[in-house]
């Protein structure tokens, strides 16, 4: 169980750590076609498609990291004067009735699309280029399988945090 763990906790912060990346690029590219549309007054043909691909991979790829560090936006107002091994059992208690459920939900949907994508050839129509939509919708569902997983791990770890009563920072 160990292993999984480490190497669930590894993919994570390996993706997380080469997705960020995305930013520079996206920030790159938003930078060249300002100037672009600025200089030439006609702005790349490609933009939008290609920023949209650039957002999403870093937005959606970057959520097992943002879980494997407990990043996420926390509002403690009711839990955070709770004994660790309470907050840990609340934990374990959304993670059940709302996280899995519904990102299962997602992730089931995504991988479904992702398919169709594939089957139909699906292709966008917000630019003249019209790339291929399956990459982003594969990445959806790789991006919601990945939470899952980084979910599973984080669950084991409050059940452990529940038994010993305590929340390591």
């Amino acid at each position: 169980m160990a292993k999984f763990m480490r190497a669930i906790d590894w993919w994570s912060e390996y993706s997380g750590r080469y997705v960020s990346y995305i930013a520079i690029i996206l920030t790159v590219f938003m930078f060249l076609n300002v100037m672009w549309r600025y200089i030439f007054i006609d702005p790349f043909f490609f933009e939008a498609d290609l920023s949209l691909l650039f957002y999403s991979f870093h937005f959606l790829l970057g959520g097992a990291w943002v879980l494997l560090h407990r990043s996420n936006v926390r509002v403690d107002i009711i839990s955070g004067r709770w004994s660790p091994r309470g907050r840990a059992i609340l934990e374990l208690v959304f993670y059940l009735g709302f996280f899995f459920p519904w990102i299962t939900i997602v992730a089931w949907f995504a991988t479904q699309s992702a398919i169709s994508a594939y089957v139909l050839g699906e292709k966008s129509h917000l630019t003249p280029w019209m790339p291929s939509m399956v990459p982003m919708r594969a990445m959806i569902a790789v991006a919601f399988w990945m939470l899952i997983l980084q979910g599973i791990v984080q669950f084991i770890r409050y059940v452990g945090y529940a038994r010993k009563g305590e929340i390591p920072s």
